[in-house]
């Protein structure tokens, strides 16, 4: 009778034992807390920029050390190999940052917080796209006359081809001539070219410069100029 008695006080105890482990091992999280993951959001607010100009990236972190988390713009241009620091700042103690950027050429653009765990966000395309000029020698050529084209184009691009373009009735772009960009002075973003190229004009329509750009750029034209024949 007495080993059926310690026998059963025994296994009572190996019970209570396990029971107190399963409690400890699921009370531990709930009075600690679960270790929480970070996270960081990107956004732009111009996917596509002319050069010399900027956008907004903006952004917010959450997780451990969030706020006041110091966070870095890392950008990749087109044709580098892997992501460069850029600016760095501090997170607001809502967790929200936001950088001026201006991008050289196309590429991509993301952000890392320095939180526990470090955060890294997605990678953002930004396309850049040449600046395009236009002027021309009047707007009220005769019949006939030959109308001066001039126009700046920036960045520098010495060598490659600008393309100049009538509108045709049905809404359509026709070709008409191209030329050589050359070397132009230095603007405020530095090397730039320039085209010149005289054009007949024998009737009335409206007119653009296209620069087809290379790998690493969008293309982009001038704005319109209408020229009437009188």
């Amino acid at each position: 009778m007495k080993r059926a008695v310690f026998a059963g006080r025994s296994v009572m105890k190996r019970a209570v034992f396990a029971a107190c482990v399963a409690a400890l091992a699921i009370g531990v999280p709930t009075a600690l807390g679960k270790p929480s993951s970070s996270s960081i959001s990107i956004t732009v607010s111009q996917k596509t920029v002319l050069f010399g100009f900027s956008t907004t990236v903006s952004g917010h972190v959450s997780g451990n050390k969030a706020p006041g988390a110091a966070v870095t713009l890392q950008a990749k241009p087109f044709g580098a190999k892997s992501f460069t620091n850029v600016a760095s700042q501090t997170a607001t103690s809502s967790g929200s940052y936001s950088f001026t950027y201006f991008p050289p050429r196309n590429g991509s653009v993301r952000a890392v917080a320095k939180t526990a765990p470090t955060a890294t966000s997605v990678g953002v395309f930004v396309g850049v796209q040449p600046f395009v000029g236009l002027s021309v020698g009047t707007t009220h050529p005769k019949k006939g006359q030959r109308v001066r084209f001039t126009g700046i184009v920036s960045p520098a691009f010495n060598g490659m081809l600008v393309w100049f373009q009538r509108r045709t009735p049905t809404g359509h772009w026709r070709t008409l001539a191209a030329t050589a960009l050359f070397a132009a002075t230095p603007g405020s973003h530095g090397p730039r070219s320039q085209y010149f190229r005289r054009l007949r004009i024998n009737r009335s329509g409206t007119f653009r410069v296209v620069f087809p750009a290379p790998a690493g750029w969008i293309s982009n034209h001038s704005r319109t100029r209408t020229l009437i024949v009188h």
